[in-house]
């Protein structure tokens, strides 16, 4: 009976390896899988900028936003919002909107002097501005935003907010920041009230 367990033995370690067929095929699918894995990989790794930029395009967009809406509504309203600059209230008349935009009050040739909302007007800074680097309410650089554009537009806003009592009561702010990663760039509105 010893004999035959023996022979038992030998015949199951003779089957218990691969073909050199198996192996080929475990190495193809092997590498068939792992071409899709990196295929993923690069794709996601191609996508996670994209979120990094939106917070920093929304921050950046925020800053801006922020800053002008510290400023007063107009050349002509009293810094403390009280006279207003339309006539009905006893202030001067408020600004044309031709004479909105930087240096076009005395003194205003830089950032840290604008005084009113609409000295903002056509500012337009960062990467393809005629200003290429974006700064802050001091004039000061800002720094990693490389690649970054902000432009800013001010306009009456009209009969759009409808609590408006005139066409010169609200002025509508549109900052667009542009990122490396978005070239339509994304739009941050604000309304600054006549008051």
């Amino acid at each position: 009976m010893q004999g035959k367990e023996i022979v038992k033995i030998r015949v199951i370690l003779r089957h218990s390896g691969f073909t050199i067929v198996e192996l080929v095929s475990t190495i193809v699918l092997l590498g068939f899988g792992l071409a899709m894995f990196s295929k993923i990989l690069v794709f996601a790794l191609s996508e996670s900028a994209t979120p990094f930029d939106d917070i920093r395009t929304t921050a950046l967009g925020q800053a801006y936003l922020d800053e002008i809406l510290s400023r007063r509504f107009d050349e002509n309203s009293h810094p403390s919002g009280t006279p207003t600059c339309y006539t009905l209230v006893g202030g001067s008349a408020c600004s044309a909107p031709a004479s909105f935009g930087a240096n076009m009050d005395p003194g205003e040739n830089n950032r840290s002097k604008f005084d009113d909302v609409d000295d903002y007007h056509n500012l337009d800074e960062g990467e393809g501005a005629v200003d290429t680097t974006l700064s802050d309410a001091d004039d000061t650089d800002r720094t990693g935003y490389d690649g970054y554009r902000v432009t800013v537009t001010v306009e009456y806003a009209g009969n759009d907010p409808p609590i408006n009592k005139g066409q010169t009561d609200a002025k509508l702010i549109t900052v667009t920041v542009l990122a490396p990663t978005n070239s339509t760039g994304t739009q941050f509105t604000a309304y600054k009230a006549n008051f």
